[in-house]
């Protein structure tokens, strides 16, 4: 009775994953701030930032910051655009303390500066390093900062006199002129909230004896014009002293002589406060809803948009976004309905309510549709679809906001959108039909980009499109096109071309990738620098051993070392830094070109490998190397010894990727005890493989082959009749793995074979068990997935259940006929939906549909005969041969079994082809065996 379970086995074969050979790169990456994802993120950082989101920005490039190698480009860049994002929130010493830390560089020097400005810490050198500066070499963001940076720092460091005021002045207008594009009509907005700020909070603070003037200058003057002018400037004074709340009361105990008194002295208390103080958010909210002049209801929002996110008076933004939009429905000012719904977007994404700041900007577009600030209502939008992982959304938005853009400005955001098509293919689910989107749009925006590295960059992703949609035809084609016209530096071409070859390499194309590989280095190797000659001479290494090239791979090997022994002090860093780890991964390389012929001396060059580089990765896996090498021998004993060896001296505590060798060399042993097992070599059939499974799923939980453990225990006990165990183990699984995925199937598939093992050797639950498995077999079957492996062989045994059940006549259940006839009805159901004419939408048929489906054909052709049906035994055997006529010329599609059915037709009585004609014989309603249905 064990046969049945043993025929019913699923454990995948032996263990055959490739040697992990670290190889030096298995495809040269982009420096990783050009990759799309990086990019896109560092773009959803500055535009957040331009659209006044400084909360979100600062989150972008505190992530962003972490994720990059202090000392390199993108660190900076992060770092930079964090110590802007704390200026724009009033945190001077925040920026400062990041900026200090920064290497030397204009930005960095122009936010320094700032910075100590506003903090009173300024020095003589900071002044020095800005006029150093020249205003027609900064880019175009740094260019309004070094205008606020003079501005303020004139303002900290010397008295007012009319020259100085004229100066100040002067530097602001410069500011706002460096918006200029109607699309920054928002940053433009805030230049004026600053210079406002700046007014009331830097410079040195009035002496006593100036307040006492002021104070008095207030008296005399109390009920004419003058008096609320000597009123603003004793506030302001007061509040460059920090005695804010008596600047305040100035304010509040003016009698006001007019209502634009009265709208000035709300602004003023507001920016004195501040919108994180309720007091200030209050007086800021006066000046919208009393209706007060545009651009003093501009500057109130400005302030507002720059309320903390946090603090004691619970969330700031969140309420004054619901105030404005409460505000919005009461028919606002024409004027600054556009502004006040942009605040409420920036407001809604600092209190991280996504919705709210969607809602926002398509309120400004939809009602403003004419508003500058439509731009920056984009730019939210595609940052929330990004933040939301829509980026073919994103992707949407940003080619909106292109045609509201010209020049360089254009150019990156139309680079973005392109980013974001790449990125849409993978995410939120594969859709590869995003490829081609993004391939165009890349081709569009190359010629534009202004440097060699940029347009190669984007040649880069251009293959890459081509390549992740099979189509190595395109991609050659644009290498060959990109040969020919300048414009596209060296480095790109060589990454394209390492792609390529990868790609070529890892399709079963090795000759193709091998005759260009040999054709490049024929071409440029003299010429290659030594970090990419080694590169490509590893990769005609691997393409040597994959052709059994033993000699050439050997020899390629020696090349790399000598060319490692002898790299000079002036070899690039990065390369210098892998001395090591390359000399060690090319010793590897050359014991497993030699194991197939030589393993003694294989073993002993890994031996070697061990006492030279004990550390290294590639010592690592040697071990596993070697532990292969005995098994495929059949020497089981000498594979476990070294993989125990391998476990031991990699054990889980150590740092990645050490100990996952560690793991897998655990997960290898099991899968030796299962060879020996099934050899028969064992004296413990399966027991040990069991413990060692066990072990790893314990001792590896969050490794990416701790579910295929358990999966495989579970398989072990079911076919030592460990039923119990066994569906404990399915009935876990299935309670974690995500649905509609392969591993999920599997484990529903192993689930109703140890069903149907246990209904065949235990008569008690023979009945309960069996529907089970047919109900769980149906559902596989019946899914809309796209595995037609997974669907023949659930079909097949599916069929196979029907088939195995009891007749219960006596008690008016089922005949025998009628089993027979509703398990031919499911095998009918599986040959008409695998088994079609070759043609677009046939179904390609992998190994294991090819064998579960012909199997089912010749089930159905035997219980047809077991019938006495002849004719329909005679139809199906005929249906198997023709269709392995008609794809006799594609590889990989003829069906197994064709010797037996050729036989097993030679065999039946000679059918008149009357008889033989579609089947209308068979029990129940029976489909033809047609191909073309």
């Amino acid at each position: 009775m064990l046969q049945v379970a043993l025929m019913l086995l699923a454990v995948p074969p032996m263990f055959a994953q490739q040697t992990p050979l670290p190889v030096l790169e298995e495809n040269v990456p982009l420096p990783s701030a050009n990759d799309p994802v990086m990019r896109n993120r560092f773009a959803a950082a500055d535009e957040a930032l331009a659209s006044g989101l400084t909360t979100l920005a600062s989150g972008f490039f505190t992530r962003l910051s972490l994720e990059f190698p202090q000392g390199g480009a993108s660190h900076e860049r992060a770092q930079l655009g964090l110590a802007t994002c704390l200026l724009a929130r009033n945190d001077p010493d925040g920026a400062a303390k990041i900026l200090e830390r920064l290497p030397q560089s204009a930005p960095r020097q122009i936010r320094l500066a700032l910075a100590r400005a506003i903090m009173g810490t300024q020095t003589a050198g900071d002044g020095d390093a800005l006029n150093a500066l020249n205003p027609a070499l900064l880019s175009a963001s740094d260019l309004p900062w070094y205008h606020i940076a003079r501005a303020l720092f004139a303002l900290a460091t010397d008295s007012a006199s009319e020259t100085q005021t004229e100066f100040i002045r002067t530097e602001f207008t410069q500011a706002r002129a460096s918006y200029s594009d109607a699309a920054q009509h928002y940053q433009a907005q805030h230049v004026r909230a600053l210079e406002y700020l700046a007014q009331i909070r830097l410079g040195p603070p009035p002496d006593a004896a100036v307040l006492n003037e002021l104070r008095n200058s207030v008296a005399t003057n109390e009920n004419n014009p003058l008096g609320f002018i000597f009123a603003k400037q004793l506030a302001i004074a007061l509040a460059k002293n920090k005695r804010t709340a008596e600047a305040v009361a100035i304010l509040r105990q003016r009698s006001f002589i007019s209502p634009a008194e009265r709208d000035e002295a709300d602004l003023l208390t507001g920016y004195i406060l501040g919108a994180g103080n309720s007091g200030g958010r209050q007086a800021l909210y006066n000046v919208i809803s009393n209706k007060a002049p545009p651009p003093l209801q501009n500057l109130a929002l400005s302030a507002l948009a720059t309320a903390p996110a946090s603090g004691t008076a619970g969330n700031p933004p969140a309420e004054i976004y619901e105030k404005l939009t409460i505000h919005a429905a009461t028919a606002p000012d024409p004027r600054t309905l556009d502004m006040l719904n942009l605040v409420r977007a920036t407001l809604a994404y600092a209190a991280n309510d996504l919705p709210g700041a969607t809602r926002a900007a398509n309120d400004l577009l939809e009602n403003t549709p004419e508003s500058p600030l439509r731009s920056d209502a984009l730019r939210i939008l595609a940052t929330v679809a990004w933040q939301n992982n829509e980026p073919r959304r994103a992707a949407g938005h940003l080619t909106q906001l292109q045609q509201l853009l010209t020049g360089p400005a254009q150019t990156r955001t139309a680079l973005v959108a392109a980013d974001c098509l790449y990125v849409s293919a993978r995410i939120p689910a594969p859709n590869p039909s995003a490829y081609p989107l993004a391939a165009a749009a890349y081709a569009a925006v190359q010629p534009r980009l202004p440097t060699p590295e940029e347009r190669g960059n984007t040649l880069y992703l251009r293959l890459q499109c081509e390549l992740r949609t099979g189509n190595a035809t395109a991609a050659t084609a644009l290498l060959k096109a990109a040969a020919i016209p300048p414009g596209i530096d060296t480095d790109s071409l060589l990454h394209c071309e390492w792609s390529l070859i990868e790609w070529l390499r890892n399709n079963g194309e090795a000759p193709a990738a091998r005759a260009r590989l040999d054709a490049l280095l024929a071409m440029q190797g003299a010429r290659m620098d030594t970090t990419h000659r080694i590169r490509f001479l590893w990769q005609q290494a691997l393409l040597a051993l994959a052709a059994d090239d033993t000699a050439q791979a050997i020899q390629l090997a020696a090349q790399i070392t000598a060319i490692m022994e002898k790299l000079p002090p002036s070899a690039p860093p990065a390369l210098l830094a892998q001395t090591r780890a390359i000399l060690s991964k090319t010793i590897l390389l050359k014991a497993r070109a030699m194991l197939p012929s030589d393993p003694v001396s294989a073993h002993a060059i890994l031996n070697e490998l061990r006492r030279k580089y004990p550390d290294e990765e590639a010592t690592a896996a040697s071990y596993l190397l070697e532990g292969r090498s005995h098994a495929a021998r059949g020497d089981y004993s000498q594979a476990l010894r070294i993989l125990a060896t391998a476990h031991q001296r990699y054990p889980r505590h150590l740092q990645p990727p050490l100990s996952d060798y560690g793991a897998e060399a655990l997960y290898e042993i099991a899968q030796q005890h299962i060879a020996q097992s099934q050899s028969g070599t064992s004296s413990q059939p399966y027991r040990q493989a069991i413990e060692a499974l066990e072990k790893f799923a314990t001792d590896y939980p969050r490794h990416p082959l701790a579910d295929a453990a358990k999966l495989q225990q579970a398989d072990l006990f079911r076919i030592t009749a460990n039923f119990a165990d066994a569906l404990a183990i399915y009935e876990q699984l299935l309670t974690r793995l995500p649905d509609n995925t392969p591993r999920r199937w599997r484990a529903e598939l192993a689930r109703a074979d140890c069903l149907y093992a246990k209904a065949t050797l235990t008569p008690a639950t023979r009945d309960t068990d069996l529907n089970l498995a047919i109900d769980a077999y149906d559902r596989l079957f019946s899914l809309p997935h796209k595995s037609s492996d997974l669907k023949a062989e659930a079909g097949c045994k599916w069929g196979n259940a029907l088939a195995a059940r009891r007749p219960d006549p006596q008690a008016g259940g089922r005949a025998p006929a009628d089993i027979a006839r509703e398990a031919d009805e499911a095998r009918w159901k599986v040959i008409t939906q695998l088994l079609k004419a070759p043609g677009p939408d046939a179904p390609l048929l992998g190994a294991n549909a090819r064998y579960w489906t012909a199997r089912t054909l010749m089930n159905l052709a035997d219980s047809s005969k077991a019938r006495n049906d002849n004719a329909t035994a005679a139809t199906l055997y005929r249906l198997l041969l023709d269709y392995n006529n008609d794809v006799q010329n594609t590889p990989g599609r003829r069906l197994p079994f064709q010797n037996i059915a050729w036989r097993e037709l030679s065999q039946l009585p000679r059918i008149p082809p009357a008889e033989a004609s579609p089947v209308s014989s068979a029990p129940g309603p029976s489909p033809s065996p047609s191909l073309t249905q």
